[in-house]
């Protein structure tokens, strides 16, 4: 069962460019060698060819097809290296039809077409992620449709703020020892991002009865901010602690 789960996941990705007319093995060949771009180039398959025959209908610009490249070339080397790693894919269900069609090619589908409208591309490494981790994970489609929906809704700054909230990294940085972070024409931005983000359900303040912590004079409590559950999903399943460290100091700049 193994071996055939694995026969079909390195079948997945490679078709998936291949009838976007993207051409994974090409770039690939760029990026690794000549020999592998060819091998992956030749492979062909029948999963991504119910994901991606209704993409293939649609113009997609230069910008639109990249992102899609980008995804195709990230998700197969991120899945090569966890299987050569000794990682077992998942074996619930997730890659068996249901009506011709699998969780797997729904997902894929999806995690392509957030990608293709992607227009903060810092974001696409994340997007990406989100798949290779189904496949690894035994976490729920539904909550991979969730966190699917929501990650064109959360900007790259709040992806940054829940990586700073959830690793508590803030300590590090001092903010630990202050208990407030005063909210000047600079951190408006940043003000406003925790409020949505708590909107959306994604953090709290577990000291203010969930509500964060935030006075009239936008003054903002950090000590108690933590994430919900749907929240540690979200980190979990983008694998948000990939977050950028350079991205980290410049939002941890703006709180202090």
């Amino acid at each position: 069962m193994k071996s055939k789960l694995r026969n079909l996941l390195l079948r997945f990705l490679p078709d998936t460019a291949q009838i976007l007319g993207v051409g994974l093995g090409g770039y690939i060949g760029v990026a690794t060698g000549e020999a592998m771009g060819a091998a992956l180039g030749g492979v062909s398959g029948e999963v991504i060819g119910r994901v991606s025959k209704d993409l293939i209908e649609r113009i997609l610009s230069e910008k639109e097809k990249g992102r899609i490249e980008f995804i195709g070339y990230y998700s197969e080397i991120k899945i090569r290296k966890l299987l050569d790693s000794g990682s077992s894919v998942r074996e619930d269900g997730f890659f068996e039809n249901i009506d011709e069609i699998s969780f797997a090619d729904e997902i894929f589908e999806g995690v392509l077409i957030k990608a293709k409208n992607a227009y903060e591309e810092k974001k696409l490494p994340f997007i990406g992620n989100l798949f290779v981790n189904s496949v690894f994970s035994s976490i729920s489609t539904d909550d991979i449709h969730q966190i699917l929906n929501l990650s064109d809704q959360l900007s790259y700054n709040q992806l940054v703020l829940i990586n700073i909230i959830q690793s508590k990294i803030a300590g590090f940085m001092k903010i630990a020892e202050m208990s407030e972070v005063k909210i000047t024409d600079d951190k408006i931005g940043l003000y406003y991002n925790l409020i949505e983000l708590q909107t959306k359900g994604v953090i709290l303040d577990i000291h203010n009865e969930g509500d964060l912590a935030i006075t009239g004079d936008r003054t903002v409590d950090f000590k108690g901010c933590a994430l919900t559950r749907l929240g540690e999903r979200i980190y979990k399943v983008l694998s948000l602690n990939e977050i950028p460290l350079e991205d980290i100091e410049r939002t941890m700049r703006i709180i202090t």
